[in-house]
């Protein structure tokens, strides 16, 4: 072996190191580089170095550059000293200083999260952190949560990982394609309903997991796979369904038409805030009287479905403590919902907790790590400051991804599972208002508002406390109430000209003023659905647009008939003013696009249009399109960013009050 060469430009400049090879007398030049605090090594084959190589934990090859790439330790600077590497003057004054052993830095498995130990460094500390870390006293070591971007992490930044620890992650990586899964071969003896290959994928899920979220988009059967699982696990009972109580009589009406009829499946629905007894094998019940309940069914209940389950998203609401009472020590817990981020990560924690509490334990890691956890100085009443944490945002959504379907989530879309089944679209259909020039004097007097705030110093782009939203709340309302006013002859316009084309309409509103004024002009033809009928009144309803040629027409409030209804005999919607929220909007179509679909379902937004001004229904479709992107991310797996639509409301209104720029 030839002398090593000093560190330094000599070394670079020097003679290069011959090696011959088994095969060919090609003269090769081996170098050591550092990039992205990496060591590269660039060799000719030499199946002893390649050997060597493979020895350092983390070492990896990169075929785009035909190159080694090893962590910058002990073990690589002895590996270039022995094998006589050129050292670029990059790479040179690192190793000639302090370098740590690789085995310094190494982490393995313990209880299903990886343990990290290294000596202490303030900036390892605050990475651990950041990644949701906590520091395990027993072991003088960091637990921080098993995903691919963790690891990915540690290796580069010179950690010995175990390969238990690999191992771990393959298994997470195939857990996370079975929650994707589109087929299974599940049987569930007396089962009344054929399922189908996804569905019994997820059921398979639940019974592997026993306590689980069901997310699979809005249509796909979530009820069935729940009712499912209650049949196959026959031996847990007592059993409580919690739902929304629009939709008690459904599940009663699901449940007789899915389950095999057998004592072990008889079925109660519970109403009112007087406990009693409770003594059929499976009770329903709904969130909000559950509080009343919890004194006989606390402890009693071994399997618990919970129905729309972003209901509990508040961890202080009296609802989310009354349903934690009673789940909390339930042997099989089966969470249903198809939106379960309405608007930030932090929304899916209770869930997470209430399922897998030693997975996800802690909200202020999981706010750290996944809500965009920051401090933030807010104004405090007689004019002082304070600091607090501020956990709205969204932040590595992927790995938030990874997590949650490797733990307790299952997941599939419509346009994975159903290819059958058209995609939805979205429509735009710019209408005129009846008097523009009221539209805008109601817009002015809002800019004025805001300006004065603005002026004031009480509101700029980084603070929006709660007074101030809900007063800007009220106005943003009452200014979308106007122009849902003023394009209703325009919208009522529109919808005759579709009906005429003899196809069904779903028409969705949200102020009970718009609802009653459609329900006059097309009262005929029409079912309408508001908030305060009864769940007869509502079976009636879908009954009569589903089953009579002559009810052409759909007219429901968002909120009373975006959820819980089948109206597959339309595959059209229509919105004539639109929720806050991207989930309600979603669930409101998928009234329509779910199975039994057989048509492309369209969703044609009637948007209020003045010349050469933005208005608040084309700014608030913008914000819905781009809020949507922080959801899709955390389920499905890319990157969003996080917006808060009355927040990015106000900043395009102050930034560009009149003109059609962007939001």
């Amino acid at each position: 072996m030839k002398q090593k060469a000093p560190y330094g430009e000599d070394a670079v400049r020097g003679p290069a190191d011959v090696i011959v090879l088994p095969d060919t007398s090609a003269k090769i030049v081996r170098t050591a580089d550092l990039v992205n605090n990496q060591v590269v090594l660039c060799s000719g084959y030499d199946p002893d170095l390649v050997a060597a190589t493979k020895k350092i934990p983390g070492a990896r090859w990169n075929p785009t550059i035909r190159a080694w790439h090893v962590p910058l330790c002990l073990e690589a600077k002895a590996l270039i000293e022995l094998y006589g590497f050129n050292v670029t003057s990059r790479l040179a004054p690192v190793l000639d200083g302090e370098l740590e052993s690789l085995t310094a830095r190494s982490a393995s498995l313990v209880g299903g999260r990886i343990l990290a130990r290294c000596p202490y460094r303030d900036e390892l500390v605050k990475s651990f952190r950041q990644m949701g870390g906590r520091f395990d006293s027993k072991h003088r070591a960091w637990l921080l949560p098993l995903s691919t971007k963790v690891v990915a992490w540690l290796k580069d930044h010179g950690f010995a990982v175990a390969a238990e620890v690999e191992q771990a992650l393959r298994d997470i990586r195939q857990t996370v394609e079975t929650s994707r899964s589109a087929e299974g071969c599940v049987a569930v003896p007396g089962l009344k309903l054929e399922l189908l290959g996804y569905q019994k994928a997820g059921v398979g899920f639940a019974l592997q997991k026993g306590r689980v979220l069901i997310a699979d988009e809005p249509g796909l059967g979530k009820t069935a796979q729940a009712l499912a699982f209650l049949q196959a696990r026959k031996d847990l009972r007592p059993a409580l369904v919690v739902c929304p109580a629009s939709l008690k009589l459904n599940w009663m009406a699901e449940a007789g038409r899915f389950l095999e009829d057998c004592p072990e499946n008889e079925v109660a629905v519970l109403n009112g805030t007087v406990p009693q007894e409770v003594r059929a094998p499976i009770s329903i019940i709904n969130y909000d009287i559950l509080y009343a309940w919890v004194s006989v069914m606390q402890g009693q209940v071994r399997a618990v479905i919970l129905d729309e389950s972003h209901a509990i998203k508040s961890r202080d609401s009296r609802r989310t403590k009354a349903v934690l009472e009673v789940a909390r020590h339930a042997e099989a817990v089966i969470c249903l919902t198809g939106t379960p981020l309405l608007n930030r990560p932090a929304d899916l924690f209770t869930q997470l907790n209430l399922l897998a509490p030693q997975e996800f334990g802690s909200f202020f890691e999981y706010g750290r790590r996944y809500c965009a956890g920051r401090k933030k100085q807010i104004f405090v009443r007689g004019g002082g400051k304070k600091l607090v944490w501020d956990f709205s945002g969204a932040s590595h959504l992927d790995e938030l991804n990874e997590r949650l379907r490797s733990t307790v989530m299952v997941r599939r879309l419509k346009k994975d599972v159903l290819k059958e089944l058209p995609p939805k679209r979205v429509a735009e259909i710019p209408v005129e208002l009846a008097s523009p020039g009221e539209y805008l004097q109601a817009e002015s007097e809002f800019r004025d508002w805001l300006r004065e705030k603005v002026e004031q110093g009480i509101y700029d782009e980084e603070r929006l406390d709660s007074a101030l939203r809900a007063e800007a709340m009220v106005k943003v309302e009452y200014l979308k109430q106007c122009a849902a006013r003023l394009k209703l002859a325009s919208a009522v316009e529109w919808i005759r000209g579709f009906l005429d084309s003899g196809q069904k309409l779903v028409v969705f509103a949200h102020h009970r003023e718009i609802v009653e004024a459609l329900a006059k002009e097309f009262g005929r033809v029409a079912v309408v659905l508001t908030g305060g009928g009864s769940q007869d009144v509502k079976d009636a309803a879908v009954r009569r647009f589903q089953g009579d040629p002559g009810c052409r027409l759909f007219i429901g409030s968002i909120q009373a008939a975006g959820v819980g209804l089948t109206l597959t005999a339309a595959s059209d919607v229509t919105f004539v003013e639109y929720p806050w929220r991207p989930a309600d909007f979603d669930q409101a179509v998928d009234r329509c696009h779910r199975i039994g679909q057989a048509n492309s379902v369209t969703a044609w937004c009637l948007v209020a249009s003045v010349p050469e001004v933005e208005t608040v229904d084309e700014r608030v479709l913008k914000v819905l399109a781009a809020k949507r992107a922080v959801a899709d991310s955390a389920l499905d797996g890319g990157k969003g960013r996080q917006v808060d639509v009355l927040g990015t409301l106000l900043k395009g209104y102050a930034a560009n009050p009149k003109t059609k720029k962007g939001v």
